[in-house]
């Protein structure tokens, strides 16, 4: 077997090694979307619960107080949490 042969058998073995991690980034990317999704999901049901007990004027202060992200991320969970969307 020549040089050039060599080269391209490893360039070929080379490319299919990067397709691998490529792909396992991908499954990665995947399972953390799904994870990410899950979670805000399930914030925007405990926010949604909150906003229900308290009295007029007391939500945005209470978030204020005890929400460690912001109001619009508070929105938009609580959207996804109604609707299924954000």
């Amino acid at each position: 077997m020549d040089n050039e042969t060599m080269e391209v058998g490893e360039v070929e073995k080379g490319l299919g090694k990067l397709a691998e991690e490529i792909n396992a980034e991908y499954r990665a990317f995947e399972r953390d979307v799904k994870s990410a999704t899950e979670h805000a999901l399930r914030c925007g049901v405990l926010l949604e619960e909150k906003k229900a007990s308290l009295g007029h004027g007391e939500w945005l202060p209470w978030l204020r107080d005890h929400f460690e992200g912001s109001e619009r991320h508070a929105q938009r969970f609580m959207k996804l949490a109604r609707t299924g969307s954000a």
